[in-house]
């Protein structure tokens, strides 16, 4: 970071931290809906990462003509695309807030948002708060007011610690891939790993493995889910499955407890896994994969049970 975590009347300063990459359809909405706000301690920096379109000349006039509403206003351009995780920890790395706030450039920030995550991370003394989201379409309609909701989540049982856990390594995805954190957390557990082309799995699990965490049941995003499965621009799917599972290997290997536990069983389930132990009895390794499978199955129907 480049200067102390800071306060102002003793309001925590949040730092929203807001990367982009060829958004310029959703840019502007979501420029607005940081603006539009309850919470006024706001440091608002934008990093656009090479942009093919015209995001940032868009984000860059907006700035310019609002740049008084923010505590403190950063908007830069990459020459050069470096992929979202080497983007955010430069974002990181520029903030001063006492909290981080990340938002995609094509998701809103709704009004009472950080409001209620500063809110609920001072009351319950955590450092991590997942919570739940709306959901709206490509054109901005909602779809739910519950991603929880939406994807048959039983909210309440997740608020036991546990359920939580399996929920998020298990069944990832919205609305576990949204982060807000105190910046003591990013220094604790360490930055986002720039080899991977895609930043909030790994991140999370960090958080499971080495934070303070729980789990908010007020939305505080409107989360864009796009039609028939699309990635976000940038990402190839076959890429991000891969790094998904080198990192559920890597967090297996500095874990201990439920979350080494759950993560152990779905790392054996890996084929690549048995390869690098340089097993290559086929016997074998149709033995671990029964008895892993087994065990995969026993946690979901039971985690599945519980949510109804």
């Amino acid at each position: 970071m480049t200067g102390e975590v800071i306060k102002i009347d003793h309001v925590p300063l949040v730092s929203v931290l807001m990367p982009c990459y060829n958004h310029e359809a959703y840019v502007i909405s979501a420029l607005e809906s940081v603006a539009a706000s309850d919470y006024k301690s706001i440091e608002f920096i934008f990093i656009d990462d090479a942009s093919k379109d015209n995001s940032f000349n868009l984000a860059n006039k907006w700035f310019e003509e609002n740049k008084g509403r923010f505590v403190r206003a950063v908007c830069m351009q990459h020459e050069k695309n470096r992929g979202i995780c080497g983007t955010l920890n430069e974002l990181y790395g520029l903030s001063r807030g006492e909290y981080i706030n990340i938002i995609a450039s094509d998701d809103n920030l709704l009004p009472d948002g950080l409001s209620k995550q500063v809110s609920f991370a001072t009351r319950r003394d955590v450092d991590f708060v997942f919570s739940d989201l709306k959901l709206i379409d490509e054109a901005g309609n909602l779809v739910s007011d519950s991603a929880l909701q939406y994807y048959g989540k039983n909210a309440h049982k997740l608020e036991n610690k546990v359920c939580l856990i399996v929920d998020i390594i298990f069944f990832w995805g919205a609305p576990w891939n949204k982060s807000f954190m105190s910046s003591a957390l990013v220094k604790k557990i360490g930055l986002f790993d720039d080899s991977l082309c895609f930043e909030d799995r790994d991140f999370a699990v960090r958080v499971l493995i080495n934070g303070s965490f729980a789990l908010m049941l007020d939305t505080n995003t409107a989360y864009r889910i796009r039609s028939k499965g699309s990635a976000s621009p940038g990402l190839v799917f076959e890429k991000v499955m891969s790094d998904f599972r080198k990192t559920d290997c890597k967090n297996y290997l500095n874990s201990s407890g439920i979350v080494r536990l759950l993560l152990g069983i779905l790392v054996y389930s890996y084929e690549e896994k048995y390869k690098d132990l340089g097993i290559k009895n086929a016997v074998l390794i149709w033995l671990a994969s029964k008895v892993i499978g087994l065990l995969m199955r026993l946690i979901l129907k039971t985690h599945r049970a519980l949510m109804m």
